[in-house]
């Protein structure tokens, strides 16, 4: 390469310094979605966009944040709503600045500012689901080596059904949207190895169905409580270990 004979160490790490300055500025321009996320982002947005203006209107954003499960259902939500587009604009308008960009003026939300909000309300939700999850999983008395593992058995399930390989990633907040048919938890429980003929199936299904959703189906935390509850009432039979992956229990 031409010039490298010319090039000590300090240039070295001060030419290294920024294009890690640059990776972060991408990354955070981004609001660090990966290219894919980008994409459905993108097609959502356009969705509402009806006259491809590059921006949507308040009442558009709300439809678009129904479609995404997450529009404001309360006067304090709809507080919060207002006061993260506030600081989505302020974000996207740093980074616009900085990449010469015109920000968008008036109430109108761009695609770039759209982008920040979705960051915010899903960290915001992070937060509150892992909250959420550390305080059942005290009052259930399972450790997080537990969860880990129990989250590695009911993901399984949940996309491969019986026994296949490949298992979904979701984020925290993600938990529940991912859920479980009763047929499947039946499944489950006989892989485990106990008949679910006479009292063990009534006694099962007595169990599940105050925590199934409106759907009739079983999310994680769902299925952490139906765990706590056959290691309590020990449940057939099962040896502890058999309900604690993380302790040698999955096969």
């Amino acid at each position: 390469l031409v010039g490298v004979e010319d090039t000590d160490f300090d240039d070295f790490v001060g030419l290294a310094d920024k294009c890690r300055e640059r990776a972060v500025w991408a990354a955070r321009r981004r609001a660090n979605y990966t290219e894919d996320e980008i994409l459905w982002f993108s097609e959502v947005f356009n969705l509402y966009d009806k006259d491809s203006s590059g921006t949507i209107s308040p009442p558009e954003l709300l439809g678009l944040l129904k479609e995404l499960n997450r529009e404001p259902k309360s006067l304090d939500d709809r507080r919060d709503l207002m006061k993260m587009i506030g600081e989505a604009r302020e974000k996207a308008q740093e980074m616009d600045s900085q990449s010469g960009t015109i920000p968008t003026e008036g109430p109108d939300i761009d695609f770039s500012t759209f982008l920040q909000l979705a960051r915010l309300m899903q960290t915001k939700e992070d937060y509150t689901a892992e909250l959420e999850l550390d305080r059942l999983l005290h009052s259930l008395r399972y450790t997080k080596l537990d969860c880990d593992g129990f989250r590695s058995v009911f993901l399984h399930w949940v996309q491969s059904g019986f026994g296949e390989d490949g298992e979904p990633d979701p984020s925290v907040a993600d938990e529940k949207r991912y859920r479980l048919t009763v047929d499947k938890v039946m499944r489950l429980v006989r892989f485990l190895g106990v008949s679910l003929v006479g009292s063990h199936g009534t006694n099962l299904l007595s169990a599940l169905q105050p925590l199934l959703d409106s759907e009739s189906k079983l999310n994680f935390h769902g299925f952490l409580k139906l765990m706590r509850w056959m290691e309590d009432v020990d449940f057939a039979g099962i040896p502890s270990g058999k309900f604690k992956p993380s302790s040698g229990g999955k096969k």
